[in-house]
């Protein structure tokens, strides 16, 4: 049961950890490696995107592109979610985006989730998620308010551990995760604190206070309420960082006290 601890404090974030496909065995590695090798994407495989502490980014800059679609496709026990693009117009025939836009990917856990942000987009006609309702291994997606008018964020929440692999297209443009069930031999039920803020629905309050600790690292957006799938008729908040301790939240939350104006509250959640 979740233990919620008020402090009439204010914001903060540090580092969360982070999926680590180290976490099975060698064995369980290389099996999955071979099972999400390949996937049907068109166009010309541009490159693999690689994970340091759980971060990878591919894309080239652009601009006034539309996240046109988000489809997703199953082989046996692989699922691949593919992203494509095209180039913004009112027209119902968009014009095919050639490169991927730069985009960012944040891997993290507890829960499970991988955090999008595309760069030089200016429309997201795929953000209904509907493809991904279909999924056996995704629980949630939904995009996160940002003050960037040239950039679109989404977050996708898995049921469990995944094995994943990122890939980037060109020809036309398509970025493409393919995601595995992770096998365990161990999973760690240690309690851990995290901290977070309260919550609103999709709006400025949660961007207000991001703008504050922007370059801080492990922030991410997560659900209140609302259905699965759905962004507008929900409510969401921002983590902050996960600890082992309560004194180290408690640390925590004091260092960052001066940042922000009195009225935000801060929660610290045994988990």
């Amino acid at each position: 049961m979740k233990k919620a601890i008020v402090f009439l404090a204010l914001l903060l974030c540090v580092g969360c950890s982070v999926v680590s496909e180290n976490a099975s065995s060698p064995k369980d590695n290389k099996d999955a490696e071979e099972l999400i090798q390949n996937a049907n994407a068109a166009g010309n495989l541009v490159k693999e995107l690689s994970f340091e502490d759980g971060k990878g980014s591919g894309g080239e800059s652009t601009d006034n592109v539309n996240i046109r679609t988000i489809s997703l496709e199953k082989d046996e026990q692989v699922e691949h979610i593919l992203i494509g693009f095209t180039q913004r117009s009112d027209a119902a025939a968009q014009e095919p985006q050639l490169v991927a836009p730069y985009f960012d990917v944040k891997v993290q856990e507890h829960p499970y989730t991988m955090f999008f942000t595309m760069h030089g987009v200016r429309a997201f006609d795929a953000r209904d998620f509907t493809a991904l309702k279909d999924s056996d291994l995704v629980a949630d997606a939904y995009w996160v308010m940002t003050h960037d008018d040239s950039a679109y964020r989404f977050v996708v929440v898995f049921n469990s551990p995944v094995h994943y692999k990122i890939r980037e297209y060109a020809d036309p443009a398509q970025v493409v995760v393919s995601i595995l069930p992770r096998n365990d031999e161990e999973e760690d039920d240690s309690a851990f604190y995290t901290i977070r803020t309260d919550a609103y629905p999709l709006g400025h309050e949660l961007g207000n206070m991001e703008e504050r600790v922007y370059e801080e690292e492990g922030i991410r957006y997560l659900r209140e309420s609302g259905a699965p799938f759905n962004t507008t008729e929900s409510s969401f908040y921002m983590e902050l960082g996960n600890y082992e301790t309560i004194e180290e939240a408690e640390a925590k939350v004091a260092s960052f006290q001066m940042i922000f104006e009195p009225g935000f509250n801060v929660f610290i959640e045994e988990k």
